[in-house]
């Protein structure tokens, strides 16, 4: 009963023995709030940018010289944004799905395509528009 627990050190990735953590591992950690905290904030952002009725290119725009990192997640969420500015200003308002693919293509590399497609048939509310969008590519 009078025994303390001894405090030790914990990584979200493993190191060797003893708790030696390289500074490469220990540097490169991810935390989960901060990247919850990263995407609650951009659809903040997106939903104000809808609100002033900002057209995606100018979105992605921002995202790109922001030098937001235009990963697999962020680009979904401007997907999202794509298809409720339509919805919002309608269909002819952006442009066709081509104008879409030509917009990424300017701030993504195209090797990077099939891999965003293939997220976006993952969720629901995209599945169509990847379809659509993977007959321009």
């Amino acid at each position: 009963m009078s025994e303390k627990a001894t405090a030790t050190m914990r990584f979200l990735r493993g190191g060797d023995i003893n708790d030696n953590v390289s500074n490469e591992v220990a540097g490169s950690e991810e935390r989960g709030f901060k990247f919850l905290d990263n995407s609650r904030k951009l659809k903040q952002w997106l939903r104000a940018s809808l609100r002033l009725k900002d057209d995606p290119y100018k979105v992605i725009q921002v995202l790109y010289n922001t030098r937001i990192d235009l990963d697999e997640q962020t680009l979904l969420h401007w997907f999202g944004y794509v298809l409720k500015y339509r919805e919002k200003m309608g269909d002819t308002f952006f442009g066709s799905d081509a104008y879409v693919v030509y917009i990424l293509s300017q701030f993504v590399p195209e090797r990077q395509f099939p891999v965003l497609l293939k997220a976006m048939m993952k969720k629901k509310k995209l599945r169509s528009f990847a379809e659509e969008l993977q007959k321009m590519v």
